[in-house]
């Protein structure tokens, strides 16, 4: 592999398309023997069958294009093992998308999978130096490990754009898709190396490694690599995902044999599998990477920041809380993002969010705490400082519904960044100081929801708003704002509180009914304003409180011959449903007997109108009833 050289090119063209595999640096050499983590044993099962092929799991995407760019690092990493993994994490079935190109493009996943792939520029774009020169792996993994990485939809792949950076949306939806481990190492020449390899794709797992691309016309008949002839070199990365015992047979060194990996590549349709053999592995390629992804990760602590600088990656990025113990000394839990491999490039004018969870997972109460930023500046020109223009903080309990349960804006910014030195902002994490509570947990339907907020704090909260949520499909939809003139309060002073009713009425002014709901109150402190909080109540809506279905005869006494007319009487707004119904007989001990019970009504063939009482004939044929705002009688026979 060699180490890195600033005169060399290292995204060569091969067969039309690009490679993209770039060395370390020495110093970057250091840090990887430091970092990595030499694998010894790996065993997700006692047992090893005689092949996996992890292709044909629901999880695996489409054999992809990069084109003509040299991204096959983000590629391996990013489009394969991330998606794999996070489809897996998330039990997406991927098996219906499909890889869709034309002669005029480079191609595509389908459009309706692209939320669920993962995007192979979020990555390349932090880490090719901002020309298509290459990437390495652990630049890569490192980026999923700190930041994280997007889906397709939130940045496609563009095979011609080497330098634009991630939109905001695309940094937040990162946070979610982090890896928990930098890079691990299995070395084949180990005794265990291939069998470790082995248990780590039978685990379902997929690993990466290094190949020299020229040498695929070296495939043959049998698209396989021996140790006879496959010579080694490394320019290009592909993916192992499968293994065979019993592919072959093929004759290597001699002998005739079985067995090798599967692996992929990322050149659409041109080699997008082949295989290699068990000794070839072993001593031409030698080595694979893999990492671990952050299962049911969910992130709590972000920072928001956004810099105006000319040159992006002259800037390295600190969080860090402030931690002292009992006799001053400090105490670093820091965070430390480097741009310097973003390219000559002014920042985009969106902002950026770094997820920090795991720094305040360090610490038992962040209330109080400050987190500083730091932008460190390495310019050595007066003319190509910027400036820090927001910094802030954000809290959220629940991520997936994209409202914070504070915001916390630093007043700092705006700063000018100084060459050669840092600057910093802070923000101070504040505390939530109000509660808010509902007189019940659960209501039935028409029920006042009463529900109170107050200020537990000792200074006074401003202009809290509300609004409620319903659940529906395990997302919280807004069924209710109400207007600005009832819900707007100067201010709330300390160990005041306020209460609110809701009616249990959308915006439309239609009865809500049955689920689970919350009412979110949004607010600020007072004097400064700067932090936004969230709080939220839960409680649900479980049902009548008095029977909606109203029935009734038409007579209380029959001769033993005489029809029995029911009227069922619906005395509520919500559509009913009647499915069956009984007769029971008081038997001599004072208990009651079932005498006959109706097949359950079909869904059709019968005759509503609202507001209106229908007559409908109901015996052991009678359809499925539906009533609405109105009565339906019908003539139900008692049979003996």
């Amino acid at each position: 592999i060699g180490v890195f050289k600033v005169e060399e090119n290292y995204s060569i063209t091969v067969e039309r398309y690009k490679t993209g595999l770039i060395p370390p640096t020495d110093e970057e050499w250091t840090q990887i023997k430091s970092e990595g983590l030499y694998i010894d044993d790996v065993s997700f099962s006692e047992y090893l069958p005689p092949s996996v092929d992890n292709t044909k799991d629901p999880w695996f995407p489409p054999i992809g294009n990069q084109g003509g760019e040299g991204s096959c690092v983000c590629w391996a990493v990013g489009y394969y093992v991330k998606t794999y993994q996070e489809a897996k994490e998330h039990n997406w079935d991927l098996s219906g998308a499909k890889w869709e190109s034309s002669w005029f493009d480079n191609g595509h996943p389908s459009l309706e999978y692209q939320n669920k792939i993962m995007s192979p520029d979020f990555l390349y774009h932090q880490i090719n130096r901002g020309v298509d020169s290459g990437s390495w792996y652990s630049d890569a993994i490192n980026v999923i490990y700190d930041i994280g990485v997007c889906s397709w939809k939130e940045m496609p792949y563009n095979p011609d754009d080497h330098t634009s950076f991630p939109s905001e949306s695309a940094w937040r939806e990162a946070a979610v898709y982090r890896g928990n481990s930098k890079t691990n190492y299995i070395y084949f020449a180990r005794d265990n190396g291939i069998s470790n390899l082995k248990s780590l794709l039978n685990g379902d797992n997929l690993a990466v490694i290094s190949i020299d691309c020229k040498q695929y016309s070296k495939l043959g008949q049998k698209n396989i690599w021996t140790s006879d002839n496959y010579n080694g070199g490394s320019n290009h990365a592909n993916t192992v995902v499968g293994y065979d015992d019993n592919f072959g047979p093929y004759t290597e060194n001699g002998e005739t044999r079985y067995g090798a990996f599967k692996i992929v590549n990322s050149w659409g349709n041109i080699h997008s599998s082949y295989w290699i053999s068990y000794e070839a592995m072993k001593q031409r390629i030698r080595y694979c990477m893999f990492f671990n992804d952050n299962v049911n990760y969910e992130p709590k602590l972000l920072s928001v920041f956004q810099i105006d600088h000319f040159k992006r990656n002259d800037c390295d990025v600190t969080l860090s809380f402030d931690m002292t113990d009992g006799e001053g000394f400090y105490l670093p839990i820091e965070k430390r993002v480097s741009f310097s491999k973003a390219g000559n490039y002014w920042f985009p004018d969106n902002k950026i969010i770094l997820d920090i969870t795991d720094l305040s997972d360090e610490i038992s109460n962040i209330a109080g705490k400050k987190v500083f930023l730091e932008v460190y500046d390495g310019g050595d020109k007066i003319y190509v400082t910027g400036e820090l223009t927001y910094y802030s903080i954000e809290y959220y309990d629940d991520y997936e519904s994209e409202l914070p349960i504070f915001t916390t804006v630093s007043e700092d910014p705006p700063i000018k960044t100084v060459d050669k030195d840092k600057i910093t902002a802070e923000v101070t994490i504040p505390s939530s100081d109000i509660s808010l509570y509902t007189d019940k947990t659960a209501y039935f339907i028409g029920d006042q929801v009463k529900f109170t907020c107050k200020n537990n704090g000792d200074k006074a909260i401003s202009m809290p708003t509300w609004h409620v949520e319903k659940k529906v499909n395990n997302e919280w939809d807004v069924v209710y704002y109400p207007p600005m003139t009832l819900q707007i309060i100067e201010k709330l002073e300390p160990g005041a509180k306020k209460e609110w009713n809701w009616n249990q009425k959308d915006n439309f002014g239609s009865q809500e009914y049955s689920g689970d709901y919350r009412i979110s109150i949004s607010y600020s402190i007072t004097p400064t304003g700067a932090s936004t909080f969230n709080k939220y109540v839960y409680f649900s809506i479980t049902g009548y409180s008095f029977d909606p279905l109203v029935i009734s005869t038409d007579k209380n006494t029959y001769n033993h011959d005489e029809n029995v007319i029911i009227t069922a009487k619906n005395i509520v707004d919500e559509t009913l449903y009647l499915e069956k119904w009984y007769v029971e007989k008081k038997t001599t001990n004072g208990g009651w007997e079932s005498i006959y019970e109706s097949n359950k009504f079909s869904s059709h063939n019968f005759i509503i109108v609202p507001y209106n009482n229908t007559n409908i004939v109901i015996d052991n044929n009678t359809p499925r009833v539906i009533l609405k705002n109105g009565s339906i009688y019908g003539n139900w026979t008692i049979i003996g």
